[in-house]
């Protein structure tokens, strides 16, 4: 069935479209499309809702008379074009796609008109209070967490090539070097002489802080597992052999509220934004004429 905003008409392009843009973001998000296609019915009704209510605020716009100056539009599209290779370059790939510089100019002037439609929408929101950031901030406390971290430097040996032999021999050096830092030696300057990972000769060796999920298992395993000043056994991963060394470690913790009140309040000023949105297109949708 058509659907119709004050007798203009949606089309099954447009909500494909949008159905199309939707999947894109949520693909990028790293949800699997398996996942995605259990939700194709939510997410087509999704954009439908999306086509109304932009072409509402487009209405809305042409009532009030917004419109992007020919300035805002130059200077938009020199924007762009410099992103692109430059004006001359930027216009033949337009060309090249089926479209002119006109249809980009006037993308430029719909994008404007909705989004000043939004901001005047939303405008008189105020900011979220006190009371209202520790609201959020107590509903969302998940949000507010600071993750384990660790501080270590490492030394990499990567054997020349996957042979037994060539193995062995990046093994018995890797220990050499560890047997000579448990004698005595400099963590730092055994790793700026023998480490194959740029961060020896660059930084002796140092990683500086990471969390979970930023490096190989086996590593952080090891890391995640050491106290500070301790010195790891050798370690194997896909790169080769590793001893590690941690300066220091941070146990996960919950963040006090004074310490992202600045953040929880932007959240709940965003939340009651989107709430006077949501208000402000269901007003629109009451005094128009919509076919479905």
């Amino acid at each position: 069935m058509a659907i119709k905003i004050n007798g203009f008409e949606i089309t099954d392009q447009m909500i494909d479209y949008e159905v199309e843009r939707a999947t894109n973001f949520y693909l990028m998000q790293g949800i699997p499309q398996a996942e995605i296609d259990k939700d194709k019915a939510a997410i087509r009704e999704a954009a439908i809702e999306h086509c109304i209510a932009t072409r509402l605020m487009l209405e809305e716009a042409e009532k009030q008379g917004i419109k992007a100056s020919d300035e805002h539009i130059k200077d938009q599209l020199e924007k762009i074009a410099k992103s692109n290779g430059g004006m001359e370059e930027f216009e033949k790939r337009v060309k090249a796609s089926g479209a002119s510089l006109e249809m980009v100019k006037a993308q430029i002037d719909f994008n404007f008109k909705l989004m000043t439609v939004e901001k005047n929408a939303v405008e008189k929101v105020p900011e979220a209070t006190e009371e209202d950031a520790r609201k959020y901030y107590e509903a969302h406390k998940n949000q507010f967490c600071e993750e384990e971290q660790v501080n270590a430097l490492h030394i990499l040996i990567t054997p020349k090539s996957k042979s037994d032999e060539d193995k062995a021999a990046a093994l018995e050096e890797i220990k050499a070097i560890r047997q000579r830092i448990v004698d005595g030696a400099e963590f730092i300057k055994e790793a700026e002489l023998h480490s194959a990972c740029p961060s020896g000769k660059q930084n002796g060796g140092s990683l500086g802080w990471f969390g979970r999920g930023m490096m190989v298992k086996e590593f952080e395993d090891a890391a995640f597992s050491m106290k500070p000043g301790d010195l790891s056994d050798v370690i194997e991963t896909q790169f080769g052999y590793h001893i590690i060394s941690v300066n220091d470690r941070e146990d996960a913790r919950q963040l006090e509220f004074e310490e992202v009140k600045a953040e929880a309040v932007n959240a709940a000023t965003s939340i009651a934004k989107e709430m006077e949105r949501s208000r402000f297109i269901e007003e629109l949708k009451s005094k128009a004429t919509i076919e479905r």
